[in-house]
């Protein structure tokens, strides 16, 4: 899989969007949980299904 940047701006409520084509390449759906990471290296983000 080859590796893919983009950069996105936050809003004045907090939120990022992630683009569809990158949702999909992470099998992310309309209310997965996504876990938020912050290294001393930068960010980083993780597609997590709920617990149900």
């Amino acid at each position: 899989m080859n590796a893919k940047n983009t950069y996105r701006i936050i809003d004045s409520k907090g939120r990022v969007l992630i683009p569809k084509d990158m949702r999909s390449a992470s099998g992310l759906d309309y209310g997965d949980i996504v876990k938020l990471n912050v290294h001393s290296e930068g960010g980083a983000y993780r597609g997590r299904r709920p617990v149900t």
